[in-house]
């Protein structure tokens, strides 16, 4: 059993898909278009090959060397990144999924009785006002005239509204 389920949303994913074809082109557009001239230019001139190499060809080689250098520098700073945080915190781990919960572990997680675990799942929308170590203080349903205030741990001296 989940807790918190998050759909997966159908634009997102598009948007995203839809960024990356037109990455791709564009890449693609540029790379065509930088080499499409000079190989034009060997086919009319194959004496004139070396250079022609150095007129048109390399400013494009300089260019790609340079995002290559750029991106590896990048990919270095992530990297350090990652490591940082591995080392800073070795025992979290952010990646993992927690194990789904049975009603005893919810029970003793939360510290509620079986009976409120019950009460939770049974009305969609709830308002839980917690205690300051974490605990179910207790739950209050809106939408109600009057909303009403079902006590789980709650101090004695309080009375349910």
């Amino acid at each position: 059993m989940s807790i918190i389920r998050t759909e997966q949303n159908w634009l997102p994913k598009s948007i995203d898909t839809l960024l990356t074809l037109a990455a791709w082109a564009g890449f693609i557009y540029l790379t065509t278009n930088g080499a499409v001239p000079f190989i034009k230019q060997v086919i009319a001139n194959p004496e004139q090959y070396q250079n022609l190499f150095v007129q048109s060809f390399m400013p494009l080689i300089e260019q790609i060397s340079f995002y290559l250098l750029e991106g590896a520098l990048l990919g270095a700073i992530l990297i350090t990144w990652a490591k940082y945080n591995q080392l800073r915190a070795p025992r979290r781990s952010r990646r993992e999924y927690s194990p789904n919960l049975c009603d005893r572990g919810l029970s003793k997680s939360f510290s509620v009785s079986s009976d409120d675990i019950d009460t939770l799942r049974s009305i969609q929308v709830l308002i839980l006002h917690n205690t300051e170590h974490g605990d179910l203080a207790w739950i209050e349903t809106p939408g109600l005239q009057q909303p009403k205030v079902l006590s789980i741990n709650r101090p004695k001296s309080r009375t349910a509204v």
